[in-house]
């Protein structure tokens, strides 16, 4: 049994549970003690719900100090949901609903609503059309750009005609001044060639600090446990990781848990930054309100010592 409490985090760090099989309530409970204390040991603070959870499973991960965020209404009372996504990668023609959406779930909650768009086209696309419609407490897009085994946090996908992450991350940062999460890839494949490439460590650790460099105010990651043939963080039946992954997110999610309040107060620099190695070292100029100056370096070569 857990014995902490849920807090709602300044920066949540939660992975999508996909676990999904539904048990005998004996069971259910003691595989949600278990990955609860996994996520607590690897320093997460949160989790998006699967359609197993009820309010037992929230009040054992609430024991755990990991706070959870719901897929739309379901259990949005509940004292330790700290938000709720709503709907996935909306088209424009479904704006007009989805806001009607917020609207009538507003009026029982003062909870952040999400909604999941697409950021790989930030920048380029409707999306920053729509947040403008949508007017969310908070903004979401996902960024599954590791791809082919070459396409990723340094190489970018030119072939489809999409701006670097760096580059989607500063836009997103400076389009509005709700805060927004992003949502990372934590599955792939290991196929040379497989469209969604399985990140490394290190891309993982890349992809991570990159997005709080330029303002990120959550980190989702897709998904905890393995589906399909995809290798995610850890296996949904074992719970040991599938690969060096879940350590090195665990890494960084320790440095969020102990620098949180710094980095939520970070904002845009308002300098420049020499950089002579600017393609594999992103040097980011950030400030605090009383005018502390900061700069986030973050290496995108994943291949190179940093």
């Amino acid at each position: 049994q857990g014995m902490g409490k849920a807090a709602f985090p300044l920066i949540p760090v939660a992975p999508y549970s996909r676990y999904g099989a539904k048990r005998t309530p004996i069971y259910q409970n003691t595989y949600t003690h278990a990955v609860a204390r996994s996520l607590k040991d690897h320093h997460f603070n949160a989790i998006v719900a699967d359609p197993t959870f009820n309010d037992k499973v929230i009040d054992i991960f609430q024991s755990y100090g990991i706070a959870v965020i719901t897929r739309g209404s379901v259990s949005i009372q509940h004292p330790d949901v700290m938000a709720a996504l709503m709907s996935d990668e909306p088209k424009m023609d479904e704006i007009e609903k989805l806001k009607q959406g917020y609207a009538e779930l507003g009026r029982t909650t003062n909870k952040p609503l999400v909604t999941c768009m697409v950021g790989e086209g930030i920048g380029l696309d409707d999306t920053i059309a729509k947040w403008e419609l949508l007017q969310p407490a908070v903004r979401g897009f996902r960024w599954y750009g590791v791809k082919k085994s070459y396409y990723g946090i340094l190489h970018q996908l030119c072939y489809k005609g999409v701006l670097r992450f760096s580059d989607v991350l500063n836009v997103a940062e400076r389009s509005a001044q709700s805060p927004y999460w992003v949502i990372l890839p934590s599955f792939g494949s290991r196929d040379h060639e497989g469209y969604f490439q399985n990140p490394s460590p290190e891309e993982m650790r890349g992809m991570i600090h990159l997005s709080l460099a330029y303002g990120a105010r959550g980190l989702l990651f897709y998904t905890l446990q393995t589906e399909k043939k995809w290798a995610a963080f850890i296996d949904g039946v074992t719970l040991q990781p599938c690969d060096g992954k879940y350590d090195a997110a665990s890494e960084a999610a320790g440095l969020v848990e102990k620098h949180a309040a710094l980095l939520a107060s970070l904002r845009c620099g308002g300098f420049a930054v020499r950089n002579s190695n600017w393609l594999r070292v992103e040097a980011v100029p950030r400030r605090t309100e009383d005018g502390k100056a900061y700069i986030y370096v973050v290496n995108k070569d994943a291949k190179a010592d940093a």
